[in-house]
This record gives C-alpha cells, structure tokens and sequence, in this order.
C-alpha cells in the first residue's frame, strides 16, 4: 500500500512491526549514544520538546528516571531558549522532533550546543535540520508520517525512550542482562497486543458509538505517566475535532477543576495501574454518580463503558497500551464525522505563526 493510502489506524496498527524491528536493531540504533552517556556522568537529564513530542516525554520520563536512576524533566522548547536554558548548562539534553524540522526545538538545541551542552536528538530523519546540532543522533524509526495528526511518530517515539532507557541502564551496568531483557520482552508484549487492543478500542466505540459522537467536552484524567498520555489524547481530540478536550493530573484535578464537571459532561480516566489504582478509581466512581457519559481506559472492566485491556502492564510502560484507545477514539470519531485528516484544517492561522513558532 502506498503511503499516501493510509489510514490513521494504519499508522496506529503498524507500531507493532516498526516497534519490534527497533528494538531488534538497538544496539545499532544506538551505539552512538550509549559511547556518548558512557564517557560522562550526568546527574540530570532534561528533555526539550512540544507538542506530541512533549507528550511522549511526559509518558516516559517516570520509565527514563527509574530505569537509568537519573533525574529527568521536561521542558518546553520555547521556554527553553527563553528562560531556562542557562540552569541546564551541565545537564544532558534531549531533543525530540519527530520530523525534525520544528523550529523551537531547533532553536533550543542551537542554544545548548553553544553553551556546550551534550545533546541527543530524538527524530525520525537523521539528515534533517535538528540533527546539525546533534551529539549522537536516534533514528525513532517511523520514517516519515503523511498525516499531519502523528500517532505512529508519537509511539515511537515511546519506544525509542523506552529502549534508550532500558538499553542504557544495561550499558551503564545499573540492571543485569536478565533484567534488561525482561523488560524489552514487556515492550515486545505490549507491542504485540497493540492490534488486537485497537480492535477491542474499536469494539468499545462501537457499543458508545451514538453518545460519542455528541461529545462536545471531554475531561482526560490521568495519573503518573498516563497523565502525558491524556495529554496525548487531549491534543488528538482537539487538533482533529476541535472539540473542548481538557487533561489533568489526578490530584491537581480534585482541586477545583472537578467542580466543573456536570450531568453533560464526558470524562474518560486512563490508567489505574500500581501506584494510583485506588485514586483514580475512586474519581470514575465519582463520574459515574454525576453524568452518565464516565468511560475507563485501562485495567477496569465493569461495564461497556470500560476499555479494558486482556493483560496488566507495568505502570512505567503502559501508556504505550493506554494511547492506542485515545486514537482509535480519534479517528472513529473522524471517520464517522466525515473529517479529512490528510489536508490541514489550520492554514490560515498557521500562516502566521509558521517561520515563528512551527
């Protein structure tokens, strides 16, 4: 099938072969960076990005700190260069674009080469513009994505990530080769659970179908790294169906935020695994008994309202499993509304931000 022919679904669908093949050529992928991390000691590790790209960095970052054992945060490319890069001069620096032409992140990464810090680039293409200013460069293996709404560059971007993490740990002699290939064997799982999870995401839209289809506000709640995936999600609905779509870190949300919520609104909780299971399920509950259009993404399987998955992941990785429902969602939406996801929707306001911001 030619490129241009596929379907948001089929972008989604392929994680799995693309995944796999990138962790079968690690080693190659990142011989480069692993000679880079081995010759220094980094006491932080702060990742530049925005849009999907930040997401996946929110994802990730709690996989990232307790895998290699190295404080890590996210900052936003603008605020980066603006404000913040100054504190960061002895810190490794990741800079993630998936197509590797967006202009903050370059602009960001300019700024931390001349102040000599070390930088990995996270992108699809090794010969575009970010990576001049690359130390060591990680192809996320995606090749290039004709849809301008990204959700195969966002996954792999996750395991990408992820594999730097586990990969890097191992070279680094912080887990042994047996915990190392434990963990590469829970990616590959979830890798392959990823057809069979958008057939079930399609399944669970088609039994909510009538009352999705009227969602015109919707609340994404997240804990620990699927906050980044409601994030995710959040900027999906929205790019595409310019709905009202709202994400908010479990805790944060039950300090005002909830107040807004109503008989009409939607509200989708992601996750429920490990650490905040009892929390966020106590915020469904809670859903359920103020509006009827409450839906769960994750290890709960009540009712049809549930998207539940066959296997539970370890909370560090499942929002590669987690996203897949959220852009499933997307594009049933999409399809069924009849909207092109192939031409972009913004171009007139893009014109006057593009040379800017983009």
């Amino acid at each position: 099938m030619d490129n241009t022919a596929f379907t948001m679904k089929d972008y989604i669908v392929s994680t799995t072969k693309k995944g796999i093949d990138w962790i079968a050529k690690k080693k190659e992928i990142l011989a480069d960076t692993m000679k880079l991390i081995r010759n220094k000691q980094y006491d932080r590790i702060v990742i530049v990005a925005t849009g999907s790209s930040y997401n996946a960095a929110t994802e990730s970052r709690i996989a990232l700190q307790h895998i290699l054992g190295i404080s890590t945060s996210i900052v936003e490319a603008n605020i980066y260069s603006t404000y913040d890069y100054k504190y960061y001069k002895n810190s490794l620096i990741i800079g993630i674009s998936q197509s590797g032409t967006s202009k903050s992140t370059i602009a960001a990464m300019k700024i931390a080469r001349n102040i000599n810090s070390d930088v990995i680039i996270f992108t699809s293409d090794k010969n575009s513009p970010i990576s001049e200013y690359a130390s060591s460069v990680v192809d996320i293996g995606c090749g290039h994505e004709e849809l301008d709404y990204v959700t195969l560059g966002h996954n792999m971007t996750l395991i990408a990530l992820f594999g730097f993490a586990v990969y890097g740990s191992f070279c680094l002699g912080k887990i042994t080769d047996a915990k190392c290939a434990e963990y590469f064997n829970e990616l590959e799982n979830i890798l392959n659970g990823i057809e069979i999870a958008a057939n079930s995401s399609e399944q669970w839209y088609e039994k909510n179908k009538k009352e999705l289809l009227a969602m015109k506000r919707v609340y994404l709640i997240g804990s620990g790294p699927n906050y980044g995936t409601c994030a995710e999600g959040a900027l999906k609905l929205v790019e595409t169906l310019h709905i009202n779509a709202t994400y908010h870190e479990i805790e944060s949300f039950t300090h005002g935020p909830h107040l807004a919520v109503d008989k009409y609104s939607y509200c989708i909780c992601i996750g429920g695994y490990d650490k905040e299971k009892e929390k966020i399920e106590a915020v469904f509950n809670g859903f359920c008994d103020t509006t009827e259009y409450s839906y769960f993404i994750g290890c709960r399987d009540v009712n049809d309202k549930c998207m539940c998955f066959s296997s539970e992941y370890r909370e560090i990785f499942s929002p590669l499993a987690c996203v897949i429902p959220l852009q499933m969602l997307t594009f049933l939406l999409c399809r069924d509304k009849n909207i092109d996801l192939i031409h972009d929707q913004q171009q007139e306001f893009r014109k006057y931000v593009t040379g800017h911001l983009y």
